[in-house]
This record gives structure tokens, C-alpha cells and sequence, in this order.
């Protein structure tokens, strides 16, 4: 049976135009949530992680820039970058 511990989360293709993939890793997935920030601190969309390896991200809505990705909860509080180009 294949390892299907992952050591860091990821956000595959990065950069993308409109879905992504988050790919958490074996602690992140405990997580509460995932949040995504504009640079200027403002949040522009939190969803549960539900216990799930991967999270889709349809964010074709977003402007063409940087943005944060915050995945929070109990013991887990991890900060990724994405570009939407």
C-alpha cells in the first residue's frame, strides 16, 4: 500500500487562471478551514477542509495577482502564496 503521507501543502498549477488544487498534508488535514487573503490582509473566501487530502479551488472570480492562502485550525496554521494569472 502506497504512503500517502504528504510532509508540505501545495497549490498545483501555481500559477493558474481560474481551478487550482490544494494539496494538504498529512497534518493540514485536520485543519478547520481554509482561508484566502487578498495581500492587503483583506479575506476574500474561507471553506471547510472537511478531513479531505485535496481541496479544489475555483477562484475564477479573483484579479490577476498575488494572494495568501491560510489553512487554520486546531495545531495546524499554515501560510501559502498563489498567483492567478
Amino acid at each position: 500500500m502506497p504512503d500517502s503521507s504528504v510532509e508540505k501543502s501545495a497549490v498545483y498549477p501555481n500559477p493558474f487562471s481560474s481551478n487550482a488544487t490544494l494539496i494538504l498534508s498529512t497534518a493540514a488535514r485536520n485543519a478547520e478551514r481554509v482561508s484566502i487573503y487578498a495581500v492587503t490582509g483583506q479575506t476574500l473566501m474561507e471553506m471547510p477542509v472537511n478531513d479531505q487530502p485535496t481541496v479544489t479551488l475555483n477562484l475564477f472570480h479573483l484579479s490577476e495577482v498575488m494572494y495568501l492562502l491560510h489553512i487554520h485550525g486546531a495545531g495546524v496554521n499554515e501560510v501559502l502564496k498563489f498567483i492567478v494569472r
